[in-house]
């Protein structure tokens, strides 16, 4: 009975002097190992990001979106649009600001001249899909020229996007 309780007591001071330490110990060598894994394929992964970024930048480039201001890229928005409906920019003015209660609101104001509904193809493709800000007003008024004895509709267009 004694030999048996030497044998259960030598078993328990082994694991908890030994065995225990030797459990922890190569626990904390699996999560050292799964880190140097993950360590060696950091230049891989900046390799990746580097190659991305390259990507990205041929991308704006192609898309002229270099450090260009809104109003320049609101122009060539509205140019491109205007060549693919029967619209033509006749005034193009310098943005207004004003700073009410900390929020600035840019207003641009633009005529556009052709038929109506090509002018709000126009607007629509301003507001929804060029994300430069809501249209506030448009005033539309007929135009004759008495040397060519023709009438064109032109909009005045205001558009306010806030900041």
């Amino acid at each position: 009975m004694v030999a048996l309780f030497g044998v259960i007591m030598a078993l328990f001071l082994c694991y908890k002097l030994a065995i225990s330490r030797t459990m922890e110990l190569y626990g904390e060598f699996k999560t050292l190992q799964e880190e140097a894994v993950l360590a060696d394929e950091i230049p891989q992964r900046l390799a990746r990001l580097a190659q991305k970024e390259q990507q990205l930048d041929s991308a704006f480039d192609q898309m002229n979106l270099g450090n260009t201001s809104v109003e320049n890229n609101l122009l060539k928005t509205i140019s491109s649009e205007s060549n693919n409906q029967s619209v033509r920019i006749s005034d193009f003015e310098a943005k207004h600001s004003i700073v009410a209660n900390n929020l600035a609101i840019d207003t641009y104001r633009f005529t556009l001249e052709g038929p109506f509904t090509d002018i709000l193809k126009v607007l629509y493709v301003l507001e929804q899909k060029g994300g430069f800000g809501k249209t506030v007003h448009v005033d539309f008024f007929k135009e004759r020229n008495f040397r060519t004895k023709k009438e064109s509709l032109k909009g005045t267009v205001f558009l306010q996007q806030f900041n």
